[in-house]
């Protein structure tokens, strides 16, 4: 089979969706998960569990993430994962990069609150063979700049469709991989329904399987899993506690005993 660079290609023995990079992969594997996201209109409230794309509403979906997450240190690649719930109606997608942080609060975002590059990333067809697969996306440069901030993603035309937000499992994610010494160095990442067949893939090759939201990496001869795209739960809000009224005392003097 071919790979095309930049390109989604259909692998007609296993259903998975291949991507290929220039970039190289090595060393330790870590997730970075979305700061916020939502949909707009917003009609869904705050921290929705699915993100919409609707052509014909429109409707659309963001994704942001903070820049400081990211350590770019020895940073070989970074892999976008964007986990795909439905597809009511098969269409084109574009997904963009939002040029700027998101500076308001999740459930006050409004479409003027996003600033996005009218090119996007990739622009690729989806139907309903995504349905709870995943969409990669290498954003590699992105990353090592410090000028990732999330995406924008829309129907250009007719697609109607639901991602996975920041609370389903699997969540969207940025994987980072970074170089380690005497690691092997591949440029392929995989995508499907079931755990990745032992004669799929080379060491240091990737495969992800958003059913169970597992990321795995080949060695020599099997998959281990890496990680999952499972988030961690929020830090528990800690109430301050309360101020103690400085209450001016009144002390009553006893009478002394055996005095009325």
């Amino acid at each position: 089979m071919a790979f095309i660079e930049g390109e989604f290609v259909r692998w007609r023995i296993f259903p998975v969706i291949v991507f290929w990079t220039t970039a190289g992969f090595a060393g330790p594997v870590s997730a970075v998960f979305p700061a916020m996201n939502g949909s707009l209109p917003a009609d869904t409230g705050n921290n929705p569990s699915v993100l919409t794309v609707e052509g014909s509403a429109p409707v659309i979906s963001w994704i942001s993430f903070s820049a400081r997450s990211f350590d770019t240190g020895h940073l070989s690649s970074a892999i976008l994962l964007l986990p795909v719930k439905s597809v009511r109606n098969r269409g084109l997608c574009g997904v963009h990069a939002l040029m700027t942080p998101v500076n308001v609060p999740e459930h006050a975002v409004r479409a003027k609150d996003l600033h996005y590059d009218d090119l996007p990333i990739v622009a690729t067809t989806i139907d309903s063979s995504f349905a709870d697969g995943m969409v990669l996306l290498n954003i590699t440069d992105q990353v090592r700049a410090r000028a990732f901030f999330g995406v924008l993603i829309r129907s250009m035309g007719t697609l109607s469709a639901t991602f996975r937000s920041r609370t389903g499992v699997p969540s969207p994610a940025v994987i980072c991989v970074r170089e380690t010494a005497g690691m092997p160095r591949s440029g392929r990442w995989f995508t499907g329904r079931e755990r990745p067949d032992p004669s799929l893939g080379r060491a240091g090759d990737f495969y992800t399987q958003p059913v169970r939201g597992v990321v795995y990496r080949k060695a020599a001869a099997s998959w281990d899993s890496v990680l999952t795209l499972t988030p961690p739960p929020p830090a528990p809000v800690v109430a301050p506690k309360p101020k103690k009224s400085k209450a001016k005392s009144n002390p009553k003097t006893l009478p002394k005993h055996g005095t009325t």
